[in-house]
């Protein structure tokens, strides 16, 4: 038993406790760290999404404004990511998500 006593009172116990407490809190401050580092990389994500939408909006406005002074052609707006252009024979369609692209069809 004054062996069992002097262990748990020495040194060499206290620093193997010591050394797992140390790996416990360096396995909790992990996931924190990933969690923190993942947040900012979608965040930056999301930023270089609405960068690349942006002028995409912006290209899509160009194209529908001659065509929108011109008398013969309607703007029909039917979902918020595609417009059809009546009269001119022309559809103008914006596809969104992974890829952004503006296709011109002569119908």
């Amino acid at each position: 038993m004054e062996q069992v006593y002097q262990y748990l009172t020495g040194m060499k116990f206290r620093q193997r406790v010591e050394a797992v407490i140390e790996k416990f809190n360096d396995m909790r401050e992990d996931p924190r760290r990933e969690r923190r580092f993942m947040r900012k990389q979608w965040a930056k994500r999301e930023a270089q999404i609405l960068a690349a939408v942006d002028p995409t909006v912006g290209m899509v406005g160009d194209l529908q404004e001659p065509f929108a002074r011109h008398p013969a052609v309607a703007v029909r707006p039917q979902r918020s990511r595609h417009l059809a252009l009546g009269g001119a024979g022309v559809a103008i369609r914006v596809m969104t998500g992974c890829h952004c692209q503006v296709l011109l069809t002569h119908l």
